[in-house]
């Protein structure tokens, strides 16, 4: 059984948007300044995959809806992102954001196997689940390296 391909790639988009959030708070609030890049440059890349995703929706006649109020917004990410941000050497969040973007590829890989799913799109959602997948990787490089010290 298959979800509805225009579901799951709203789902995407809101975990998109949400984790762009997280990251921005996340850069904020770092004290290190390499995990306060590291979080700026995973925030700044949302931007284009969200506003591609959106285009895509809109452009065959649907609508992208809101992912919630932003307050809700930030009350969801100030709970995922308090605790781990209290732990002193920044591994706990490194690997509480690779498994947000295992999730996020996981949503990626189910909205690639839906047969619904119209050529272009498909082309645009392989870029970007390249990209999270490079997310991944960068994130357990940082947290290899953060182990070692």
């Amino acid at each position: 059984m298959s979800t509805r391909p225009d579901f799951v790639i709203r789902n995407i988009h809101q975990q998109l948007t949400e984790s762009a959030l997280v990251y921005k708070v996340l850069a904020e609030k770092a004290d290190e300044q390499g995990l306060k890049n590291l979080f700026e440059e995973m925030s700044a890349s949302r931007a284009p995959m969200i506003s591609v995703l959106a285009h895509e929706v809109e452009s065959h006649g649907k609508e992208m809806p809101l992912p919630g109020t932003v307050g809700g917004i930030v009350d969801r990410i100030w709970l995922r992102v308090r605790d781990p941000l209290s732990h002193p050497d920044g591994t706990r969040i490194l690997d509480e954001c690779e498994r947000a973007e295992v999730r996020l590829l996981e949503h990626y890989d189910e909205a690639l196997t839906g047969e619904d799913v119209l050529m272009h799109l498909k082309k645009v959602l392989e870029q970007q689940r390249a990209l999270v997948a490079s997310n991944i990787a960068t994130l357990q490089r940082a947290g290899a390296v953060r182990s070692r010290h």
